[in-house]
C-alpha cells in the first residue's frame, strides 16, 4: 500500500514535466505552425500517459511500474519505465518544494510602497449587439470567465537611483492585446479611454498586438488614440512575429507610437534625460546597426527604463543596468488554480515570474497579466492595465 500511495505523486510529477516542457517551448523562437502541434503533443502525452498506466495496472495489460506498485512490488521488470517513474517522483518533489518555498519566502520588494487594484467600469456593448464588430465570442461569457473584467493595478515604487526631478513621474503599462476578433474592438477602445483618463506621463506597450491581420486597422482606433505627456513607446511580441510584423509595426508607427523594438534612445522627462530601451528577443534580434547601450556616467545617470515582451529578458536588463523593466507574455497564467496559482506560463523560468513585481538588483521588474489572449478565457486572473508612480528616496 505504501508504494501505491506513491503512484499519484508520480502522475503529478509526470504532469509537471510535460507542462514545464510546454511552458519552455513557448519561450523559444519557434514558428507558430510548428509550435502548436508540438505543444499539443506535450499535453496529449501528459493526459494519455497516466490513463494507459492506470489501465495497465488495473487490468494487468503489461508489466509497468504502476502495475508493480499495484501488486505491492517496489520496482517493475522494465528498467526504462522504472527509471521514468523515479524521475517523475523527483520532479514532483522538486516542483512542490519550490512552490512551497515561494509561498513561504516571497516578499514584496522593499522598493514597493503601495499596491492597489480595482475593476474598471467599461461601457461595453450587450451580448446580442447586432453589429458584428461589437460582438464577443460566446466563450467570453462563460461562467466565472474574467476575460472582459479589465482591472487597474496601481503601484507606487521607490527605485534606488531615481533622480529627485522625476519624483512623482507616472508610467502606464499595457501589454498582450491579441487582436483576434474574438474580443470586440469596443473593448480595446474602452481600455484606451480608461488609460487616457489616468493622464500618465509616459505609456509603454510591450507586444502581442495582432493575431488576426484583419484586425490591423483596429490599431488606429485603439492604441493609436493613447496619449501621454512624454510619448507612447512600444515593442512587438512573439504573436506579432507569427503574423506580419512589418505591417503591424508600420501601422503602430503611422499612428504616432514610438518604436523601441531592438533599439534604445534618450528622452527628456521633466527636462531630465532618461534612457529608454526595447528588447524583442528571442523573436526579433537587435538590428546590425544598433549601437551598444551606453554605460552610466560618473553620477549614475541617466535613469534607465526597459521594455521587453518576455520576463526571460530580466538578466539582459540586469546586465545593462536597467532601473525598471516592463514586460508581459505570460498573461499571468491566464487560468489560475487555487491554491496552486498559474500552471501554464510561457517562460524558461516556468511560473516563477508569471506576474507581479520582482527586484533583482539593480532592476525592478513588473510582469503584467496583459489585456487579452489568443483564447478569451481567464479564471482567477483578470486582465489589467498598470499605472506606476515613481518616488525618489
Amino acid at each position: 500500500m505504501f508504494y501505491l500511495l506513491l503512484l499519484p505523486i508520480a502522475w503529478i510529477g509526470h504532469a509537471f514535466f510535460w507542462i514545464g516542457c510546454a511552458n519552455r517551448l513557448h519561450a523559444l523562437e519557434i514558428r507558430h505552425a510548428v509550435l502548436k502541434p508540438i505543444t499539443g503533443m506535450c499535453f496529449l502525452t501528459m493526459g494519455v500517459g497516466p490513463t494507459l498506466d492506470l489501465a495497465s495496472a488495473l487490468f494487468g495489460l503489461s508489466q509497468t511500474p504502476s502495475a508493480a506498485l499495484w501488486r505491492g512490488e517496489p520496482f517493475s521488470l522494465v528498467p526504462v519505465l522504472s527509471a521514468y517513474l523515479i524521475f517523475c517522483w523527483t520532479i514532483a518533489a522538486v516542483t512542490i518544494g519550490r512552490w512551497l518555498a515561494f509561498i513561504v519566502f516571497y516578499r514584496t520588494p522593499d522598493v514597493v510602497r503601495f499596491v492597489g487594484c480595482r475593476k474598471l467600469d467599461l461601457h461595453l456593448p450587450s451580448r446580442d449587439d447586432p453589429e458584428s464588430e461589437n460582438r464577443n465570442s460566446p466563450s467570453a461569457y462563460w461562467p466565472y470567465n474574467q476575460a472582459l473584467s479589465l482591472t487597474l493595478t496601481e503601484l507606487t515604487v521607490e527605485p534606488p537611483r531615481l533622480p529627485a526631478e522625476l519624483d512623482g513621474l507616472t508610467i502606464l503599462h499595457a501589454t498582450d492585446f491579441h487582436f483576434t476578433g474574438l474580443i470586440c474592438k469596443r473593448y480595446f477602445q474602452e481600455m484606451t479611454r480608461a488609460a487616457n483618463d489616468l493622464n500618465a506621463d509616459c505609456t509603454l506597450l510591450t507586444g502581442d498586438v495582432v493575431d488576426n491581420l484583419n484586425c490591423v486597422p483596429w490599431i488606429g482606433d485603439t492604441l493609436g488614440k493613447l496619449r501621454s505627456r512624454y510619448g507612447v513607446y512600444f515593442v512587438l511580441g512573439n504573436h506579432d512575429s507569427y503574423r506580419n510584423p512589418k505591417e503591424i509595426r508600420s501601422a503602430m508607427i503611422r499612428t504616432g507610437l514610438i518604436d523601441l523594438g531592438g533599439r534604445w534612445q534618450y528622452a527628456e522627462f521633466r527636462d531630465k534625460k532618461v534612457l529608454l530601451a526595447g528588447n524583442e528577443r528571442p523573436w526579433f534580434d537587435w538590428p546590425a546597426d544598433s549601437p551598444a547601450i551606453p554605460r552610466r556616467d560618473s553620477e549614475c545617470e541617466p535613469f534607465r527604463v526597459a521594455l521587453a515582451h518576455s520576463p526571460d529578458q530580466m538578466r539582459w536588463a540586469q546586465k545593462n543596468d536597467m532601473d525598471l523593466l516592463f514586460c508581459g507574455h505570460t498573461h499571468g497564467g491566464q487560468i489560475c488554480v487555487p491554491p496552486l496559482g498559474p500552471i501554464l506560463t510561457p517562460s524558461f523560468n516556468g511560473v516563477r515570474y508569471s506576474r507581479g513585481l520582482f527586484y533583482n538588483e539593480p532592476t525592478l521588474t513588473f510582469v503584467s497579466r496583459g489585456i487579452s489572449g489568443e483564447e478569451p478565457v481567464r479564471w482567477n486572473c483578470p486582465p489589467e492595465i498598470t499605472l506606476m508612480t515613481l518616488r525618489a528616496k
